[in-house]
């Protein structure tokens, strides 16, 4: 909206001073001052980096779970720390907002890697190098996965009872039996067949 209204400023100022469309008591309460307009030209940047930040989390086309590391901590390392220069207003808005979000992602502390969007910012082919990450969450998280990995090979092996065993030792034992009547009746009908001749039933 901040970007619309600048875009429109001076159109905006042309129809404020315009008396025959606007009254001087309305052009008094809708006008701003320039104060607030400065102000909303510092924000602009800031705001536009979290819009597009919400618009690549909250896309329908995609799964977005392993992008919300990379995203947040391109917000806190590139667009978030206050430059020198910057306005007192802008700067408390930017400490705000990385105040907010430090605490509810933890993207420095080891114990992230349990986190289901660290694991899976590292399955995704795009950040398995989780260049966001300091060294030591980054040893973490591929310890996490191969830890579920052992997990889910553990679970995946059937475990064999005794029951199962002895069902197991008796189809061998059934199927060994057949086998050898098998051959026998093999042999006893090969006994049958005349030399260069054929077996008649």
């Amino acid at each position: 909206m901040f970007d619309r209204l600048l875009e429109q400023r001076w159109s905006v100022a042309a129809v404020l001073s315009d008396r025959s469309v606007t009254t001087l008591s309305d052009a008094r309460t809708l006008d701003l001052a320039d104060d607030s307009w400065i102000v909303m030209e510092e924000m602009l940047p800031v705001l536009c980096s979290l819009k597009c930040a919400t618009t690549a989390l909250c896309g329908e086309s995609g799964v977005s779970s392993s992008m919300i590391y990379p995203v947040t901590a391109t917000l806190l390392t590139k667009h978030l720390p206050v430059a020198p220069g910057e306005s007192k207003k802008v700067a408390e808005y930017k400490q705000t907002v990385s105040v907010s979000l430090k605490p509810r992602l933890k993207p420095d502390e080891v114990e992230s890697a349990k986190n289901v969007p660290c694991i899976a910012s590292f399955l995704d082919p795009r950040h398995k190098h989780l260049k966001f990450a300091n060294d030591a969450l980054r040893d973490a998280v591929k310890a996490r996965v191969k830890e579920l990995l052992s997990a889910l090979g553990a679970d995946a092996r059937p475990e064999i009872t005794e029951e199962d065993s002895s069902e197991t030792e008796s189809a061998r034992e059934s199927a060994a039996t057949k086998i050898r009547q098998q051959v026998s009746n093999a042999n006893i009908v090969w006994r049958r067949i005349p030399r260069g001749g054929t077996c008649n039933s």
